[in-house]
């Protein structure tokens, strides 16, 4: 295990320099490391995949990114930040339809639903209320 904390810390140094390939990577190979049958009740796992996740949005692979943070939520229904995460991209796609498209409020409506889960799971969330209360209004002019 302590191949992988180093693994873990040395990729959290990595995004928080802004290095989000080699973070994506260190993630990926801690993964792989912690996902055999034996350590699917790892509770590091489904943060890992959040974390993987967040390095992946920002080198702008929102469909990886989605796909982290999905499986996060798998393992851990009640990771908040991984809903949140997750809503975020989806909140950013809708931008690129036009109003009133069924596809804007399809994106609307997916990054509501997320960000409602991630108010449930943390509702003194500043952050969440703020995503949650734009997306509202975004519904409302949709």
């Amino acid at each position: 295990m302590a191949c992988v904390d180093d693994m873990v810390r040395e990729a959290r140094v990595c995004c928080y320099e802004g290095r989000y390939r080699q973070a994506e990577r260190l993630y990926s190979q801690a993964l792989a490391t912690l996902t055999p049958p034996q350590d699917t009740q790892n509770a590091l796992i489904p943060q890992l995949y959040n974390e993987r996740g967040v390095c992946r949005y920002k080198q702008v692979y929102f469909d990886d990114a989605v796909e982290d943070y999905s499986q996060a939520l798998k393992l851990d229904p009640s990771l908040a930040a991984a809903y949140y995460n997750r809503a975020t991209i989806y909140y950013r796609l809708f931008a690129a339809y036009p109003k009133g498209s069924h596809e804007r409020e399809d994106w609307v409506l997916k990054a509501m639903r997320d960000f409602q889960e991630a108010l449930r799971y943390d509702p003194d969330n500043t952050e969440f209320k703020e995503g949650w209360q734009s997306c509202r209004n975004e519904m409302e002019t949709a």
